[in-house]
């Protein structure tokens, strides 16, 4: 699954915001995560970003339900590189007790009309017979919260 995001602003502007610990636990919380924790690492070239994050997902189809009930406890990876074009990375998200493996590679990059956030995700899960079903399940989840995510902070980017 591929998506792009556009932003008003330089990306410079928005790779600041994106990599805040602060900015990052204040958007988990207004998106209505129970509770999130981000660290950042690294100079001003590679830096990785680490962010724990409790969510609760009410109404779980019923083999999502089985394999990980209403509250998941995830862990957000992603690692920043600066480019001459701007930044790239990846980011995995692992959730804990579940055999599940998300991971994605991403740009930010100056356009004309500001900037633009490309990515990529894949999603599998190891699961005999229901695999694929968690799989779409979890791909649409991840879509709606890059979507809110990125919403988000271009809201915040234009309050500015």
């Amino acid at each position: 699954m591929s998506e792009s995001f556009e932003f008003s602003v330089d990306a410079a502007t928005v790779c600041d915001i994106l990599n805040d610990p602060d900015f990052r636990v204040e958007q988990a919380l207004a998106l209505g995560e129970k509770s999130a924790t981000c660290e950042l690492d690294g100079d001003d070239d590679n830096w990785t970003l680490k962010m724990e994050r409790v969510v609760v997902r009410d109404n779980l189809p019923a083999a999502v339900a089985k394999t990980f009930g209403s509250e998941q406890h995830m862990t957000l990876t992603e690692t920043w590189r600066a480019t001459k074009d701007g930044w790239e990375g990846e980011h995995e998200i692992n959730i804990k007790g579940a055999p599940v493996k998300v991971s994605a590679k991403f740009t930010l990059k100056n356009v004309p009309h500001g900037s633009v956030y490309d990515v990529s995700h894949k999603a599998k899960v190891s699961i005999p017979l229901i695999g694929g079903v968690v799989e779409k399940y979890i791909v649409k989840q991840i879509q709606e919260g890059l979507a809110a995510d990125m919403r988000f902070t271009s809201d915040r980017l234009d309050e500015d």
